[in-house]
């Protein structure tokens, strides 16, 4: 098992965009396509029984109330190893997930309802 912390700076939303990107390769006595793993962020999962084969890019809309994430890797059955090429971390703006409710509409009129 192997993890990453990043720590970040808090936007006010704590919204964040995380990318992961898996890029297996072939090397003298590993083939990361072999890999079996699972993802996690601060405790929740985000990639069970997860295998690359070509490139991958994963990406994740976050709720970080902390001031710090950490991705933990967790291999699987006889795999024994998991990896990742990069990961990105970004802030996003305050305004970037709305919380209005759902709005109904037909041809008369438009309602809004909170959730």
């Amino acid at each position: 098992m192997s993890s990453y912390e990043l720590y970040i700076k808090r936007n006010g939303t704590g919204t964040h965009l995380v990318r992961l990107h898996f890029s297996p390769f072939k090397a003298q006595n590993f083939n990361l396509a072999s890999a079996r793993f699972d993802v996690l962020a601060n405790g929740f999962l985000l990639l069970r029984g997860f295998s690359a084969y070509n490139l991958v890019l994963k990406e994740f809309l976050l709720r970080i109330d902390g001031e710090a994430l950490k991705i933990m890797f967790s291999p699987l059955g006889n795999s024994g190893f998991a990896f990742v090429c990069a990961i990105e971390v970004f802030s996003a703006p305050k305004d970037f997930i709305i919380d209005d409710g759902a709005r109904l509409i037909n041809g008369k009129e438009l309602r809004a309802t909170r959730t």
